[in-house]
């Protein structure tokens, strides 16, 4: 048996090569005879060399009955029985410390300085009425806005370093939750972070809960294969 997600990644020489080798079929032993009978093809020149392409299927009526008495597929639909996906969006409150430097940066972008190579970034060329260009800078409204997430995910970033806040609804939610959700069962449980510093919050919060052990993150150069085989393998 050969189970793939993607039967035809390239061309139906994909599904010959599957079919091939766990179930020779006189009909489809040879591959040059069954890529010209089932396949489309389309001439391609490399400099001076003409070269069939193959795509597309030329009897796709002919190809299912070839398949149907050996090729099923199942869709998550027709083979898992899971129950559809909920959505809830919980409302949290900032606190006063969190809301008031909000407020601030919203109304004074500039407080909190960023660093000079960001502004380099973000120069575009605007065209004015004359036909003349001008920079249009865009680094205020982007700074800005990406400085208002990093409040709301409990981070202020100083000149001098990051700093987090004491009080952050969302952390002492999410700590509530697992606490009382993910603990003592089997659940797992992904939690997604805009910044590294946000990471660097929750990984020591999660593992005073459920031990270091149960605990794992993901970002940049992190060699996530480990990581995701132990979380799908986890029961």
């Amino acid at each position: 048996m050969a189970l793939s997600g993607t039967p035809l990644g390239n061309n139906i020489g994909d599904l010959w090569s599957q079919f091939s080798l766990i179930a020779p079929m006189s009909t489809i032993a040879v591959k040059d005879a069954f890529m010209r009978r089932y396949s489309q093809f389309k001439t391609l020149y490399l400099g001076q060399r003409q070269i069939q392409q193959p795509f597309g299927c030329a009897d796709p009526v002919g190809l299912m009955t070839l398949l149907e008495p050996v090729w099923f597929r199942a869709t998550a639909a027709t083979c898992l029985n899971l129950p559809p996906p909920v959505w809830n969006q919980i409302e949290l409150n900032m606190s006063p410390e969190m809301r008031s430097w909000y407020d601030a940066v919203e109304d004074n972008p500039g407080l909190l300085k960023d660093r000079p190579s960001t502004n380099e970034l973000f120069e575009f060329l605007e065209v004015d009425d004359d036909e003349t260009s001008s920079t249009l800078d865009v680094t205020g409204p982007l700074i800005r806005d990406l400085r208002l997430q990093q409040i709301c995910g409990g981070v202020l970033p100083l000149e001098t370093g990051p700093a987090f806040f004491a009080d952050d609804a969302k952390w002492r939610w999410l700590e509530q939750f697992i606490s009382e959700r993910i603990a003592d069962t089997n659940v797992r449980c992904i939690v997604w972070c805009k910044y590294t510093h946000e990471i660097g919050l929750l990984i020591p919060m999660i593992a005073a809960i459920l031990g270091q052990n149960r605990v794992a993150a993901i970002w940049g150069g992190v060699d996530a294969d480990p990581i995701k085989k132990s979380f799908q393998s986890r029961l």
